[in-house]
């Protein structure tokens, strides 16, 4: 009985507590309104898997509103950002180069004072060209494939002194099939081996060869003992949506390498001297282009990566044979694939365990529980990883409303609905391949506006001063040329 209003105290400041803690994730949660985002891509590229559940995953998985509109070409760009809260440029909006992006929607977004996000891969091909369309456009946040101790050589606080870059995968867990229990078992399937490599351009040196490399070496290996494999490199034997699934869940194992380039063509001369040299001498082999031109810029920094095809073969419980390397820190060697050295001199070894159902069996169940049933790579980390960093910078809704009709907005004074800014074309997560649906919009004018990032005086300088810098050094070498 003594002890009693002691232990009533305890209960009373514990749930005085859980109750605190309840108000502040309420008020959290207050301030953190939906937002209504704009998702900018490439209307050309959707046919590709990766990109379309890329898309897809942010409408089905974020706290906030997405809305698409294609952004390339010579799209037009019949709305007014400003209606938005945010605005994310998708990596099929391809910044490495000067023609790719609408010129409507560059002149949208450079006038648009909300907070810009964008999401750049393949960062090693004219780096100079994006780290331009990042100045220009006035992007605050970017996520990035580089790795985060080079992020700050490929993108130097010097030159992009106003954005903040976060490391990401370029892909993650296929979106329809997270939660797949059933596939194909492995005595039902046809091919022994199975992959699409792809003949990449001299240029991108040794990481990207690769892909070509194991691919030509396995398939010639196959041949000679007589075993069932699937193996193809050239563009128009590439697999696309459903049936690359399928094909997939056809096979025992498939074949990979890191994904990526460490031959970073700042400024797009490594590429067009190569191109030049083919059209002059349209035998010249990758070795002698490599020799003479490339190595020299090869390894810069390590940008080999998972590629998302990994996480499609392990959904499907396919056996993966990869080049040894690291992966992003995501896959382990005799783990969650079978390791294959870049000379082949252990293929005996690696054919045997493509054939050997119990260790099959063993490896392709542990890389699921440990990679897809783990949930830690699934688009829904993905999503919720970037509300998350978006919630830190945008902490205020516009009042967005989506109906139907027109864009518009509501006057506080009027009940209708006054048209603003015509008619455009957004897409919901169901239709985005087909984004053909007319919305309406309304909004309160008291909106949040993210700072466009300042530029001194003394930046202007510097940039005009590279620029300049860079001028001189093309003279020279024509002179010296």
């Amino acid at each position: 009985q003594k002890h009693q209003p002691k232990t009533k105290h305890k209960q009373q400041t514990k749930s005085q507590n859980q109750q605190n803690l309840v108000n502040k994730n309420e008020a959290q949660t207050l301030n953190h309104k939906k937002l209504n985002i704009l998702y900018l891509y490439d209307k050309y590229s959707t046919h590709i898997n990766t990109v379309k559940e890329y898309l897809e995953s942010f409408s089905i998985y974020s706290q906030h509103n997405f809305y698409y509109a294609s952004a390339v070409m010579a799209e037009d760009c019949p709305l007014n950002l400003d209606l938005f809260d945010v605005v994310v440029i998708h990596y099929s909006v391809r910044l490495c180069h000067t023609w790719y992006v609408s010129k409507a929607f560059v002149k949208a977004l450079q006038e648009y004072p909300g907070f810009k996000v964008l999401y750049i891969q393949d960062e090693y091909e004219c780096t100079e060209t994006a780290r331009q369309w990042m100045w220009d456009l006035g992007i605050h946040l970017v996520f990035t494939c580089v790795p985060t101790p080079f992020i700050g050589t490929i993108y130097p606080s010097s030159r992009l002194p106003y954005v903040e870059f976060i490391n990401v995968l370029t892909g993650a867990v296929p979106l329809n099939y997270e939660t797949m229990k059933q596939v194909k078992p492995l005595s039902e399937r046809n091919i022994l081996i199975g992959y699409r490599g792809r003949a990449l351009p001299y240029y991108l040196g040794e990481l990207a060869r690769e892909k070509l490399v194991i691919g030509q070496k396995m398939r010639e290996t196959c041949l000679e003992r007589g075993l069932p494999a699937d193996i193809e490199w050239d563009n128009d034997k590439r697999v696309y949506g459903v049936d690359w699934y399928n094909f997939i869940e056809n096979c025992r194992a498939t074949l990979g390498t890191e994904s990526g380039s460490n031959v970073f063509d700042f400024d797009g001369e490594l590429q067009q001297t190569i191109l030049r040299a083919i059209e002059e001498n349209p035998d010249l082999t990758y070795e002698e282009a490599y020799e003479k031109w490339v190595a020299p810029h090869d390894n810069l920094i390590a940008m080999n990566q998972i590629s998302p095809k990994i996480f499609e073969a392990i959904t499907f419980r396919t056996a993966l044979v990869l080049f040894e390397g690291h992966y992003s820190g995501v896959i382990q060697p005799d783990v969650h694939f079978i390791p294959l050295k870049k000379d082949f001199s252990n293929i005996d070894e690696v054919l045997e365990k493509i054939q050997n159902d119990a260790y099959l069996q063993k490896i392709t169940d542990r890389a699921y529980q440990d990679i897809i049933a783990s949930g830690n790579y699934s688009y829904q980390k993905f999503v919720e990883f970037f509300d998350k960093n978006i919630n830190k910078h945008v902490r205020h809704s516009r009042n967005i409303e989506v109906i139907t009709g027109v864009i518009g907005y509501r006057d506080p004074d009027k009940k209708e609905v006054e048209s603003y800014a015509g008619k455009f074309s957004l897409g919901a997560p169901s239709n985005i391949l087909f984004s053909t649906e007319n919305m309406d919009i309304k909004y309160s004018p008291e909106a949040y506006l993210a700072p466009r990032p300042p530029k001194p005086k003394k930046l202007i300088i510097l940039k005009i001063w590279l620029e300049l810098k860079r001028f001189v050094k093309k003279i020279y070498k024509i002179i010296l040329n």
